[in-house]
C-alpha cells in the first residue's frame, strides 16, 4: 500500500496549553531496560508499550535506540506474529506501526541523543542524554521521575498490564511535552500512581498495590468505539491474562494515516481496514474471545449477529446489556449508547488533550453520558434520564 498522508496530524496541531509545534525540534530517545526487568514481563509490558507510542510521534522524534540485554519474549506483540526475541522484536513493533517514518537502532551507538528513559532500574548504560528519566511500572503501580528521586531495587513480578502501560504512557508523554514544548502544567520529576487506590506519591512504598488480574473472568463486554480509547483498552485487556473474557468491539469507521499516532493495536497496514478488525486481532493473538462488529450502535442491535455468542445474543436480542465501554466522543453516539440502558456504563474520552474514565449510573441523579444539561433527582435535565427513553428510541426498536 502506498500511502503519503502525515501521521504526525493530530499531535502537531495547535492545542491550548502546547507551545507552537513549528518551533519544536526533532529530538532522539534512548530507550535503556534494566537487565532483571528486560526477563520479566511487567518490564517488557512497559518497554514494548513505551516504543509503541514513541515511535507513533513522527515529526518530534527523529530516533529512537533501544538498549537492553537479549532475553527470550514473554509476551505477543501487535504486528509482530512471528516469534522474535527481545528486544529485537520491538524494532519489528515499531516497523510495523510507522515503517520507515522514525529510525529504530538495537544496542548503543555513538550517536548523541537527547533524552534517555530507563526502564526498572539504574541500567548497564551510563552514557548521559539532556533529560534522564526513570520508568518503572508493576502490579497497580507506575512511576516516573528523575535518577536522583528514582526508588531504588523495585522488583518486577507482576503480570499486571496496568502499571507498566501507564508508566509508559507517562514517559511517553513527558517526551512529549518537553520536545513539543509545554506553555501552562508542570513536568514531572517524581511521580508514583496507584491505579489501585487512586492516591499518588512520589515514593513508591507509599503506593498501594492491588490483585492480580490473572486468572479472574471479565464479563462479556461491548467496547463502543474502536478509536483511540478503544485501542487502549482493548490493549490492557489483551494482556490482563484472565481466565475467561469475551469482547465485542464496535465501530463503523476505518483507519486513515492520522489514526497512526494514537491507535495503539494498528499499524502502516491497517490504514483504510475497519477498526475493529485491528483489535479483533490483538485479543485473538491473546486468546480473548471476541466478537467484531463492523458497523454503528443502531445497525449492532438490529443485526442478526451471526456468530456472537447463543446467549449474550439472546440479552442483546431483550435489549438487555450488562457491560457497556463508551470510547466515542461525538454527541449522537454518545446517545445511543446511553440509550441501551447498560447496567453498568463506563465512558473514557481524550476531549482537549484530557485522559478521563468515568462511571454512569442508571438511579436518579447521576451523570448522563449523553452530554445532557444536568440532572436532579427526577433524572437528566433536557431527556429525563432514566424516566424516558435516552438517544434513539427502544419502544421502536421492540416493535
Amino acid at each position: 500500500m502506498s500511502v503519503t498522508g502525515d501521521i504526525a496530524n493530530r499531535h502537531m496541531l495547535p492545542a491550548s496549553g502546547l507551545a507552537d509545534a513549528s518551533k519544536s525540534d526533532m529530538v532522539s530517545v534512548r530507550v535503556v531496560v534494566d537487565d532483571v526487568w528486560a526477563r520479566s514481563i511487567s518490564g517488557q509490558l512497559l518497554a514494548s508499550c513505551l516504543i509503541n507510542l514513541l515511535c507513533r510521534q513522527v515529526g518530534l522524534i527523529s530516533r529512537i535506540e533501544i538498549v537492553a540485554a537479549p532475553a527470550p519474549t514473554l509476551i505477543s506483540l501487535p504486528g509482530v506474529a512471528e516469534p522474535e526475541p527481545f528486544p529485537a522484536c520491538l524494532a519489528r513493533l515499531a516497523r510495523w506501526a510507522v515503517q520507515d517514518r522514525i529510525t529504530i537502532a538495537i544496542g548503543a551507538t555513538d550517536a548523541e541523543f537527547d533524552y534517555k528513559v530507563v526502564v526498572g532500574g539504574a541500567g548497564a548504560d551510563h552514557s548521559a542524554a539532556r533529560h534522564e528519566l526513570v520508568a518503572i511500572g508493576d502490579g497497580w503501580r507506575a512511576w516516573l521521575g528523575e535518577p536522583l528521586r528514582a526508588p531504588k531495587h523495585v522488583s518486577a513480578g507482576s503480570k499486571n498490564p496496568l502499571g507498566p502501560f501507564f508508566a509508559a504512557t507517562l514517559a511517553a508523554g513527558e517526551i512529549f511535552k518537553r520536545s513539543r514544548g509545554i506553555l501552562r502544567g508542570r513536568y514531572l520529576v517524581a511521580a508514583g500512581y496507584s491505579l489501585w487506590s487512586g492516591l499518588s506519591s512520589d515514593e513508591w512504598e507509599r503506593l498501594e498495590n492491588g490483585p492480580e488480574l490473572a486468572g479472574l473472568s471479565l464479563p462479556p463486554t461491548h467496547i463502543a468505539g474502536g478509536g483511540a480509547v478503544g485501542n487502549g483498552l482493548a490493549y490492557i485487556i489483551a494482556y490482563a491474562q484472565f481466565a475467561d473474557a469475551y469482547v465485542i468491539p464496535i465501530d463503523d469507521d476505518s483507519y486513515d494515516d492520522t489514526n497512526l499516532n494514537r491507535c495503539v493495536l494498528a499499524g502502516w497496514d491497517d490504514q483504510e481496514d475497519n477498526k475493529v478488525d485491528a483489535i479483533a486481532r490483538m485479543l485473538h493473538a491473546t486468546n480473548v474471545a471476541v466478537f467484531p462488529f463492523a458497523g454503528s450502535i443502531k445497525e449492532y442491535v438490529t443485526d442478526p449477529k451471526n456468530g456472537l455468542r447463543s446467549d449474550i445474543a439472546a440479552k442483546v436480542n431483550q435489549l438487555e446489556f450488562d457491560i457497556v465501554v463508551s470510547c466515542v466522543d461525538k454527541g449522537t453516539s454518545r446517545q445511543d449508547i446511553q440509550g441501551l440502558w447498560p447496567n453498568l456504563l463506563l465512558g473514557g474520552s481524550t476531549l482537549d488533550l484530557q485522559a478521563k474514565a468515568n462511571l454512569y449510573g442508571a438511579w436518579p441523579g447521576a451523570a448522563c453520558l449523553g452530554a445532557c444539561a444536568g440532572n436532579d433527582e427526577h433524572g437528566c435535565f433536557r431527556c429525563g434520564w432514566p424516566e424516558k427513553d435516552h438517544g434513539f428510541t427502544l419502544s421502536s426498536l421492540r416493535a
